[in-house]
């Protein structure tokens, strides 16, 4: 038997293997408040140009903003939460008819993903139990616009929430015991 494939448009710059400028940036500050309390806080952002792809990816912008706490209850108990959103938005031309151009498409998606945990050491420091709750949420919304009058694509979520508990034993100094349950939906 032949192998046949649909032929490529000879235009069409994959966006991994295509020339990109990319201007990006990142800022991080982290705050310890006090012996039991630390914060940060972080942004970062980026925008990727991709001047020469006549068919694919032309552009994309990014942006990502974080914080974290971390507080110590006692020698034993420490509790944490963070939190993080982040957007893409990026830009894209295609071809119906592998020639020149003929539709735009441009995706907006949208991440956030919350946590909190804690650990507790116990029994002169030999165990340490541990649990994590973290949730998090993603939206995509598509439009494309070919010139004529289509439906919109839906727009796609996702979410996935997560129970974690876990329990580490010191049997020896070097010898431990690990475990954890989870569940996510």
């Amino acid at each position: 038997s032949t192998w046949t494939d649909t032929p490529q448009n000879p235009l069409l710059r994959k966006f991994n293997l295509a020339r990109r400028d990319r201007l990006a940036g990142a800022v991080r500050a982290d705050w310890t408040a006090s012996d039991r309390l630390t914060v940060g806080l972080g942004i970062e952002g980026a925008h990727d140009d991709y001047t020469e792809s006549v068919i694919g990816l032309t552009d994309g912008r990014s942006l990502s903003v974080a914080a974290d706490v971390a507080y110590a209850v006692s020698e034993a108990t420490r509790l944490r939460a963070h939190g993080q959103v982040e957007t893409l938005h990026s830009r894209q031309v295609g071809s119906q008819l592998s020639a020149g151009p003929d539709w735009t498409g441009r995706l907006r998606d949208r991440y956030t993903v919350f946590g909190v945990g804690a650990t507790h050491r116990a029994m002169g420091d030999k165990l340490e139990l541990g649990a994590d709750l973290s949730v998090s949420r993603a939206r995509s919304l598509t439009e494309v616009d070919t010139g004529a009058a289509t439906p919109p694509f839906p727009k796609a979520t996702t979410s996935l929430d997560r129970l974690k508990l876990s329990a580490s034993y010191q049997l020896q100094d070097r010898l431990s015991l690990l475990g954890s349950l989870w569940h996510e939906r």
